[in-house]
């Protein structure tokens, strides 16, 4: 663990105040106004946890079963910037606090997604050309906005309603999609 904060030390720190920011909201809304934003936040988290595990690892099945994990849960962490929709237009000076959250969210979650992406580059590298790992990191970037996608819009959740086991809502997205 001690290894893992010495590499992600500035993700350690944003993680820190944005949860400091989270304390702050609460105390000033009297209320658990962003608790959904914990929840998106581990959620964020999980694939720069899965990555580092898979650049750790040295047995090839155990890269490939994260791997595909990774794959799954990597559009949580972006899916953050989404959550500025969440922002209410008032007066206040609760209307800042919250901005200033929902902005430093969205911040956090990029920054997870690209050192997330990062340390998925350095393992594909290991065994891709230069040129198929670019490709690989803008497929990878597209199926991201989709993920995103079927989140935010669909209201897909990555452990309550993963896309493969749900066929029939996924058919009609799919159908939607051509039209």
């Amino acid at each position: 663990m001690l290894t893992m904060y010495r590499q992600h030390r500035n993700l350690f720190v944003g993680l820190t105040i944005l949860i400091v920011l989270l304390g702050c909201s609460m105390l000033f809304h009297h209320n658990f106004h962003f608790g959904f934003l914990f929840w998106n936040i581990l959620l964020a988290i999980l694939p720069l946890l899965i990555s580092s595990k898979i650049v750790a690892t040295k047995r090839r099945a155990y890269r490939y079963f994260f791997a595909a994990l990774w794959l799954l849960l990597f559009p949580n962490a972006a899916y953050l910037v989404t959550d500025i929709t969440h922002l209410q237009s008032s007066a206040g000076s609760g209307y800042w606090l919250d901005l200033v959250i929902l902005f430093s969210a969205a911040l956090f979650g990029i920054s997870v997604a690209a050192k997330s992406l990062h340390q998925m580059e350095i393992w594909y590298r290991s065994f891709l050309s230069p040129r198929l790992s670019f490709a690989l990191s803008i497929v990878l970037l597209l199926l991201n906005g989709y993920g995103i996608y079927l989140g935010r819009v669909e209201r897909w959740n990555t452990l309550t309603r993963p896309m493969i086991t749900d066929t029939k809502n996924q058919k009609r997205i799919m159908e939607d999609s051509r039209q």
